[in-house]
């Protein structure tokens, strides 16, 4: 969430001093909203199909795509820009949705390892780091430009546009990598999850 804060803090400064095009803001924010229903619509059969812990690593996996693109080439046609972006709305809010879906199936674990039921322990601090490290993805991000010399409303050096770059498609790629390699260690799999929630209900009857 951090790193998406920092995407989104500098999201602006790529359309205006990279692309020099702000009228696109709008465009892409409802191509990213509408491909963000459609996602949350599909989620559920797409559950069904390949289990979350699996849809989740290609969601990570297939969001880099379209970031990859445009970190090596941050200027590209409106049009192509547009299709890169309703892309990356339309895969990447499956891991993005999948995080919330995921959270019970740890809460069964927690309560299935420890024999202690911490719903509201486990989500205030989801909850709550995800906060956190939205200020502190957003701070960085200030902070990094400013220390480049950023000036707001002025022409940007070359190196200041390849730090937004950077902030606005590389910094989110490393974190779709690190979800890439959290998943290794994840291993509650649809099955897993199953057999937890079987043994939890079976020792609620004693």
């Amino acid at each position: 969430k951090g790193l998406n804060s920092a995407l989104l803090a500098v999201n602006m400064y790529y359309f205006k001093y990279v692309l020099g095009r702000v009228d696109l803001v709008p465009i892409t924010s409802v191509a990213l909203t509408m491909t963000g229903v459609l996602s949350n619509l599909a989620i559920p059969f797409l559950t069904k199909k390949v289990g979350k812990k699996r849809l989740y690593w290609y969601g990570s996996l297939f969001s880099i795509i379209p970031l990859a693109v445009l970190f090596v080439k941050p200027v590209v046609p409106s049009a192509a820009l547009i299709v890169l972006i309703t892309l990356f709305g339309l895969i990447s809010t499956v891991p993005s949705a999948l995080a919330w879906a995921m959270l019970p199936d740890c809460v069964d674990y927690a309560e299935y390892v420890t024999g202690v039921k911490g719903n509201g322990v486990v989500s205030s601090t989801f909850s709550f780091m995800n906060k956190f490290c939205g200020a502190i993805g957003a701070f960085l991000a200030s902070y990094l430009l400013g220390i480049f010399g950023f000036a707001a409303n002025q022409e940007q050096t070359q190196t200041v546009l390849f730090i937004i770059v950077v902030l606005r498609f590389g910094i989110p790629i490393l974190g779709y990598i690190a979800s890439l390699l959290s998943m290794h260690f994840y291993e509650l799999t649809d099955e897993r999850n199953m057999e937890i929630r079987h043994a939890l209900d079976e020792r609620a009857q004693f």
